[in-house]
């Protein structure tokens, strides 16, 4: 079941397609279909719902973009488990997102079409949670409902949603466990970063900082093991034009030249590092952090104390 690919299904009719989909991805399927998960990882169990999992995945998105989304799949009676929602960001916050999306929406106080609408909002961070929708729609031009109406609707999803705290506590445990993994990692990071030579600490400073500025602090930087590289070859890796990295023991890394060494820089680096003892790193996001890492892909190359 737990695979590191997994073909899910998607119901038309169902919250997924109709809430989270539209405005967290800017998609919004007309029919069922059968949705491709890959690089699955941090499987959990809900706490609540026995028939429920958790995990973390890339998907193709809108045209053709790779996508990444934390995946609640329900357990059915066909072979396909089923989404129940995919969220983005932050576990507490996305989940009461959902509820007042579906709250909004079967109450008729918001459409499939209004979702769309709101995703560059969602996509740049000003529409990410319960507060920022609310003002987002009291400050529509043009009004489906009125201000009056809108209070009294979010009173009433303040009262619903107090009566989900078992479930809201058993998604925190799944948080919970997710940090501590998190947690780990920083601290294997600043164990790793004392073995590089001191002159390139700065250097792998400044990636970290490049990676936060890009990224939003979405992405962790990780650090491998002390490796003896042995060969430095170009290569096509899945169907891209890599720089592969040999070491001592069989082990084999690979970068994407085109989107990570388009001028060539981080390849003649590690050229000049043949049989030197080297650590690499690889940029991961958060929610999943060994994704990259565990596919031996890596960013860049230090010399080793």
């Amino acid at each position: 079941m737990f695979n590191q690919n997994k073909s899910v299904y998607l119901d038309s009719r169902g919250h997924a397609n109709l809430d989270s989909f539209p405005l967290r991805y800017g998609i919004h399927y007309p029919y069922s279909k059968t949705i491709d998960l890959y690089n699955c990882c941090n499987w959990q169990k809900d706490q609540k719902f026995s028939d429920r999992f958790h995990v973390d995945a890339n998907f193709m998105g809108k045209h053709n973009i790779e996508e990444f989304g934390h995946f609640v799949l329900a357990e059915n009676q066909f072979n396909n488990m089923k989404i129940v929602t995919v969220w983005k960001h932050d576990m507490e916050v996305e989940y009461k997102l959902s509820n007042w999306l579906r709250f909004l929406r079967e109450g008729n106080n918001i459409s499939v079409k209004d979702l769309l609408e709101f995703h560059p909002y969602y996509a740049n961070g000003t529409a990410t949670n319960f507060e920022e929708i609310y003002k987002l729609l009291l400050n529509r031009d043009v009004k489906k409902i009125t201000n009056t109406k809108l209070e009294e609707i979010a009173k009433n999803f303040q009262k619903e949603i107090e009566n989900k705290q078992e479930e809201l506590d058993a998604l925190l445990k799944i948080k919970l466990k997710m940090s501590e993994k998190n947690t780990q990692l920083s601290n294997e990071l600043d164990q790793a970063n004392k073995k590089i030579k001191e002159f390139e600490q700065a250097t792998f400073k400044e990636e970290n900082n490049k990676a936060n500025a890009e990224s939003g602090q979405k992405v962790v930087v990780t650090l491998g093991d002390k490796l003896l590289l042995i060969k430095v070859n170009d290569v096509l890796h899945r169907g891209s034009s890599c720089t592969e990295l040999e070491f001592s023991n069989g082990e084999k890394q690979w970068m994407k030249k085109r989107t990570f060494d388009r001028f060539g820089l981080i390849t003649q680096k590690a050229k000049s590092l043949v049989n030197e003892t080297v650590i690499t790193s690889s940029w991961n996001p958060k929610p999943n952090p060994t994704l990259w890492k565990n596919q031996c892909y890596f960013r860049n190359i230090y010399k080793a104390n």
